[in-house]
Protein backbone atom coordinates (compact mmCIF):
# COMPACT_ATOMS: atom_id res chain seq x y z
CA UNK A 1 0.00 0.00 0.00
CA UNK A 2 1.59 3.39 -0.95
CA UNK A 3 1.85 6.24 1.81
CA UNK A 4 -1.60 7.68 2.17
CA UNK A 5 -2.98 11.67 3.24
CA UNK A 6 -5.48 12.85 5.51
CA UNK A 7 -8.45 13.34 3.77
CA UNK A 8 -8.18 10.25 0.99
CA UNK A 9 -11.43 9.00 0.71
CA UNK A 10 -10.63 4.74 1.64
CA UNK A 11 -13.69 3.74 -0.42
CA UNK A 12 -17.46 3.74 -0.21
CA UNK A 13 -19.69 1.00 0.72
CA UNK A 14 -23.17 -0.21 1.21
CA UNK A 15 -24.41 -2.03 4.09
CA UNK A 16 -24.70 -5.63 3.63
CA UNK A 17 -27.31 -5.90 6.49
CA UNK A 18 -28.97 -3.58 8.61
CA UNK A 19 -31.55 -3.18 11.19
CA UNK A 20 -33.59 -0.14 12.49
CA UNK A 21 -32.54 -0.33 16.50
CA UNK A 22 -36.34 1.20 17.04
CA UNK A 23 -37.54 -1.70 15.04
CA UNK A 24 -35.11 -4.39 16.87
CA UNK A 25 -36.02 -3.05 20.62
CA UNK A 26 -39.74 -4.59 19.76
CA UNK A 27 -38.11 -7.96 18.18
CA UNK A 28 -37.58 -11.45 20.07
CA UNK A 29 -34.28 -12.85 19.58
CA UNK A 30 -35.21 -15.52 16.96
CA UNK A 31 -37.28 -12.70 14.85
CA UNK A 32 -33.82 -10.72 14.91
CA UNK A 33 -31.98 -13.68 13.59
CA UNK A 34 -34.59 -14.24 10.98
CA UNK A 35 -34.40 -10.24 9.93
CA UNK A 36 -30.62 -10.93 9.52
CA UNK A 37 -31.14 -14.12 8.02
CA UNK A 38 -33.30 -12.88 5.00
CA UNK A 39 -31.04 -10.33 4.63
CA UNK A 40 -28.02 -12.32 4.43
CA UNK A 41 -29.83 -14.91 2.10
CA UNK A 42 -30.33 -11.41 -0.73
CA UNK A 43 -26.65 -11.41 -1.17
CA UNK A 44 -24.21 -12.94 -3.25
CA UNK A 45 -22.60 -16.07 -2.37
CA UNK A 46 -19.05 -14.38 -2.25
CA UNK A 47 -20.89 -11.81 -0.12
CA UNK A 48 -22.70 -14.29 2.12
CA UNK A 49 -19.21 -16.03 2.61
CA UNK A 50 -17.55 -12.64 3.89
CA UNK A 51 -20.34 -11.83 6.12
CA UNK A 52 -19.71 -15.04 8.28
CA UNK A 53 -16.59 -14.35 8.36
CA UNK A 54 -15.98 -11.50 10.20
CA UNK A 55 -14.90 -11.52 13.79
CA UNK A 56 -17.04 -12.40 16.65
CA UNK A 57 -16.16 -10.36 20.15
CA UNK A 58 -15.84 -13.06 22.45
CA UNK A 59 -18.75 -11.25 24.85
CA UNK A 60 -21.41 -12.02 21.90
CA UNK A 61 -20.21 -15.37 21.17
CA UNK A 62 -23.35 -16.72 22.82
CA UNK A 63 -25.41 -15.74 20.26
CA UNK A 64 -26.85 -17.06 16.98
CA UNK A 65 -23.82 -16.88 14.86
CA UNK A 66 -25.95 -13.87 12.56
CA UNK A 67 -26.64 -12.07 15.52
CA UNK A 68 -23.08 -12.51 16.98
CA UNK A 69 -21.46 -10.95 13.64
CA UNK A 70 -24.34 -8.39 13.53
CA UNK A 71 -23.76 -7.16 17.49
CA UNK A 72 -19.56 -7.27 17.22
CA UNK A 73 -19.50 -5.39 13.82
CA UNK A 74 -22.33 -3.00 13.50
CA UNK A 75 -21.68 0.81 12.74
CA UNK A 76 -24.64 3.11 13.70
CA UNK A 77 -25.29 5.85 11.02
CA UNK A 78 -28.37 7.45 9.53
CA UNK A 79 -28.98 9.08 13.00
CA UNK A 80 -32.88 9.53 11.46
CA UNK A 81 -33.56 6.15 11.61
CA UNK A 82 -31.63 5.51 14.29
CA UNK A 83 -30.15 2.33 12.22
CA UNK A 84 -27.10 0.53 12.24
CA UNK A 85 -25.51 -1.73 9.85
CA UNK A 86 -22.88 -4.44 8.94
CA UNK A 87 -20.26 -3.26 6.02
CA UNK A 88 -18.01 -5.70 4.62
CA UNK A 89 -14.92 -4.00 4.44
CA UNK A 90 -15.41 -0.90 6.75
CA UNK A 91 -16.48 -3.36 9.96
CA UNK A 92 -12.82 -5.03 9.61
CA UNK A 93 -11.15 -1.99 10.76
CA UNK A 94 -9.26 -2.56 14.14
CA UNK A 95 -9.73 0.59 16.81
CA UNK A 96 -7.31 2.77 18.34
CA UNK A 97 -8.21 5.90 20.68
CA UNK A 98 -5.84 7.90 18.26
CA UNK A 99 -7.66 6.67 14.67
CA UNK A 100 -6.63 7.42 11.54
CA UNK A 101 -9.92 6.99 9.68
CA UNK A 102 -13.78 7.39 10.42
CA UNK A 103 -16.81 7.30 8.62
CA UNK A 104 -19.31 9.22 7.54
CA UNK A 105 -23.57 7.97 6.22
CA UNK A 106 -24.08 9.85 2.85
CA UNK A 107 -27.79 9.76 3.03
CA UNK A 108 -28.08 10.63 -0.64
CA UNK A 109 -26.10 7.81 -1.52
CA UNK A 110 -27.56 5.44 1.30
CA UNK A 111 -23.78 4.43 1.74
CA UNK A 112 -20.96 4.98 4.15
CA UNK A 113 -17.92 7.05 2.97
CA UNK A 114 -14.48 5.94 4.71
CA UNK A 115 -12.14 9.02 5.00
CA UNK A 116 -8.50 9.31 6.41
CA UNK A 117 -8.23 11.88 8.81
CA UNK A 118 -4.26 11.82 9.00
CA UNK A 119 -1.23 10.79 6.89
CA UNK A 120 -0.47 6.52 6.78
CA UNK A 121 2.32 5.55 5.70
CA UNK A 122 3.29 2.32 3.22
CA UNK A 123 2.34 -0.41 5.89
CA UNK A 124 0.86 0.90 8.65
CA UNK A 125 -2.83 -0.03 9.71
CA UNK A 126 -5.66 1.71 9.48
CA UNK A 127 -7.50 2.18 12.47
CA UNK A 128 -11.30 3.50 13.23
CA UNK A 129 -12.43 4.53 16.77
CA UNK A 130 -14.98 1.88 18.44
CA UNK A 131 -16.51 4.14 21.20
CA UNK A 132 -16.86 7.60 22.78
CA UNK A 133 -13.19 8.96 22.63
CA UNK A 134 -13.33 11.43 25.23
CA UNK A 135 -13.99 9.04 27.70
CA UNK A 136 -11.18 8.26 30.58
CA UNK A 137 -8.19 5.55 29.58
CA UNK A 138 -10.31 3.45 32.37
CA UNK A 139 -13.27 4.19 30.75
CA UNK A 140 -12.53 3.39 27.70
CA UNK A 141 -10.78 0.16 28.51
CA UNK A 142 -13.74 -0.99 30.33
CA UNK A 143 -16.55 -0.27 27.87
CA UNK A 144 -14.02 -1.94 25.23
CA UNK A 145 -13.48 -5.12 27.52
CA UNK A 146 -17.34 -5.23 28.13
CA UNK A 147 -18.32 -4.84 24.39
CA UNK A 148 -16.00 -6.34 22.20
CA UNK A 149 -13.92 -8.72 24.75
CA UNK A 150 -9.97 -7.10 24.73
CA UNK A 151 -8.35 -4.13 26.39
CA UNK A 152 -6.59 -1.66 24.31
CA UNK A 153 -3.15 -1.28 23.57
CA UNK A 154 -2.88 1.80 21.55
CA UNK A 155 -0.04 4.55 21.77
CA UNK A 156 -2.61 6.42 23.83
CA UNK A 157 -3.49 3.61 26.14
CA UNK A 158 0.02 2.32 26.77
CA UNK A 159 1.16 5.85 27.45
CA UNK A 160 3.40 6.19 30.79
CA UNK A 161 0.92 6.81 33.64
CA UNK A 162 1.66 10.58 33.96
CA UNK A 163 1.32 11.21 30.38
CA UNK A 164 -2.25 8.77 30.30
CA UNK A 165 -3.13 10.94 33.18
CA UNK A 166 -2.60 14.24 30.93
CA UNK A 167 -4.50 12.76 28.19
CA UNK A 168 -7.47 12.06 30.37
CA UNK A 169 -7.42 15.56 31.50
CA UNK A 170 -7.53 16.89 27.90
CA UNK A 171 -9.58 14.41 26.83
CA UNK A 172 -12.96 15.76 29.69
CA UNK A 173 -11.99 19.03 29.28
CA UNK A 174 -12.87 18.29 25.35
CA UNK A 175 -16.26 16.30 27.00
CA UNK A 176 -17.12 19.71 29.40
CA UNK A 177 -16.57 21.71 26.02
CA UNK A 178 -18.83 19.69 24.34
CA UNK A 179 -21.61 18.90 26.37
CA UNK A 180 -21.52 23.05 26.59
CA UNK A 181 -21.55 23.58 22.99
CA UNK A 182 -24.39 21.16 22.59
CA UNK A 183 -26.87 23.91 24.18
CA UNK A 184 -28.32 26.55 21.51
CA UNK A 185 -25.76 29.39 21.27
CA UNK A 186 -27.26 31.86 24.16
CA UNK A 187 -28.35 35.43 23.08
CA UNK A 188 -26.45 36.62 26.33
CA UNK A 189 -23.42 34.63 25.69
CA UNK A 190 -20.39 36.96 25.58
CA UNK A 191 -18.95 36.55 21.97
CA UNK A 192 -15.05 36.45 22.91
CA UNK A 193 -15.49 33.79 25.79
CA UNK A 194 -18.01 31.68 23.55
CA UNK A 195 -14.55 32.27 20.60
CA UNK A 196 -12.25 31.41 23.06
CA UNK A 197 -13.72 28.29 24.36
CA UNK A 198 -13.94 26.77 20.86
CA UNK A 199 -10.37 28.13 20.21
CA UNK A 200 -9.49 25.89 23.63
CA UNK A 201 -11.35 22.93 22.23
CA UNK A 202 -9.56 22.68 18.82
CA UNK A 203 -5.79 23.38 20.46
CA UNK A 204 -6.93 20.36 22.94
CA UNK A 205 -7.41 18.37 20.14
CA UNK A 206 -4.10 19.30 18.20
CA UNK A 207 -2.28 18.66 21.47
CA UNK A 208 -4.23 15.16 22.05
CA UNK A 209 -3.55 14.80 18.36
CA UNK A 210 -7.28 13.42 18.26
CA UNK A 211 -9.12 13.55 14.94
CA UNK A 212 -12.44 13.75 15.02
CA UNK A 213 -16.03 14.96 13.57
CA UNK A 214 -16.61 16.61 16.66
CA UNK A 215 -13.62 18.99 15.69
CA UNK A 216 -16.15 20.24 13.12
CA UNK A 217 -18.64 20.49 15.50
CA UNK A 218 -16.51 23.04 17.63
CA UNK A 219 -15.04 25.22 14.79
CA UNK A 220 -18.79 25.38 13.54
CA UNK A 221 -20.58 26.81 16.94
CA UNK A 222 -17.58 29.40 16.73
CA UNK A 223 -17.97 30.24 13.20
CA UNK A 224 -22.79 30.80 14.14
CA UNK A 225 -21.32 32.75 16.63
CA UNK A 226 -19.37 34.88 14.48
CA UNK A 227 -22.29 34.44 11.94
CA UNK A 228 -25.38 35.97 13.67
CA UNK A 229 -23.19 38.75 15.13
CA UNK A 230 -22.08 39.51 11.93
CA UNK A 231 -18.63 39.72 12.52
CA UNK A 232 -16.85 39.36 9.07
CA UNK A 233 -13.32 39.01 9.40
CA UNK A 234 -13.55 35.99 11.95
CA UNK A 235 -16.11 34.31 10.29
CA UNK A 236 -13.81 34.19 7.30
CA UNK A 237 -10.84 32.68 9.61
CA UNK A 238 -13.52 29.96 11.15
CA UNK A 239 -14.45 29.00 7.86
CA UNK A 240 -10.51 28.84 6.66
CA UNK A 241 -10.53 26.06 9.77
CA UNK A 242 -14.00 24.61 9.22
CA UNK A 243 -12.60 23.94 5.19
CA UNK A 244 -9.23 22.10 6.60
CA UNK A 245 -10.93 20.17 9.23
CA UNK A 246 -13.60 19.06 6.85
CA UNK A 247 -11.07 17.72 4.29
CA UNK A 248 -9.49 15.76 6.91
CA UNK A 249 -12.80 14.71 8.22
CA UNK A 250 -14.97 13.63 4.98
CA UNK A 251 -12.62 14.18 2.06
CA UNK A 252 -12.95 17.65 -0.45
CA UNK A 253 -16.15 15.71 -2.19
CA UNK A 254 -18.14 16.02 0.48
CA UNK A 255 -21.26 18.53 0.67
CA UNK A 256 -20.44 20.23 3.98
CA UNK A 257 -17.26 20.85 2.52
CA UNK A 258 -18.66 22.41 -0.40
CA UNK A 259 -20.34 24.35 1.22
CA UNK A 260 -18.54 25.93 3.71
CA UNK A 261 -16.27 26.84 -0.06
CA UNK A 262 -19.53 28.70 -0.86
CA UNK A 263 -19.42 30.37 2.75
CA UNK A 264 -15.90 31.13 1.90
CA UNK A 265 -16.88 33.49 -0.90
CA UNK A 266 -19.68 35.05 0.72
CA UNK A 267 -20.47 34.47 4.14
CA UNK A 268 -22.84 37.21 4.38
CA UNK A 269 -24.94 35.07 2.10
CA UNK A 270 -25.46 32.66 5.58
CA UNK A 271 -29.52 33.30 6.41
CA UNK A 272 -28.41 33.57 9.89
CA UNK A 273 -26.09 36.69 8.87
CA UNK A 274 -26.50 39.56 11.28
CA UNK A 275 -29.46 37.46 12.97
CA UNK A 276 -28.33 39.37 16.68
CA UNK A 277 -28.90 42.94 15.18
CA UNK A 278 -32.19 42.24 13.26
CA UNK A 279 -33.37 40.21 16.35
CA UNK A 280 -32.38 43.83 18.64
CA UNK A 281 -34.11 45.84 15.92
CA UNK A 282 -36.85 43.77 16.03
CA UNK A 283 -37.06 43.92 20.05
CA UNK A 284 -37.04 47.71 19.94
CA UNK A 285 -39.83 47.70 17.48
CA UNK A 286 -41.69 46.07 19.80
CA UNK A 287 -41.55 48.34 22.75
Amino acid sequence: MRDLKEGDLLFVEKPAVVIEWEDYETLSEEQRVRKLENQIAELSQQQREDYYSLHIATPRSHYPKPLAIYHSNAIGFNRERKAGGVFLEGSRFNHSCRHSAQWAWDPQEESMHFTLNRDVKEGEEITVCYMEPLETSHTRQMELKCHYGFMCRCEVCTLPWDQRAQSDKRRMILFEIMEYLKLPPSLNDIPLRYHALCTQGLKLFKEEDLRLDLEVQVAYAALMLSVIYGYHQTAQLWIDRLLVLQRQTYGVESIKFKMFELLKEDPTCHPAWRFMQRHEAEVSKRK
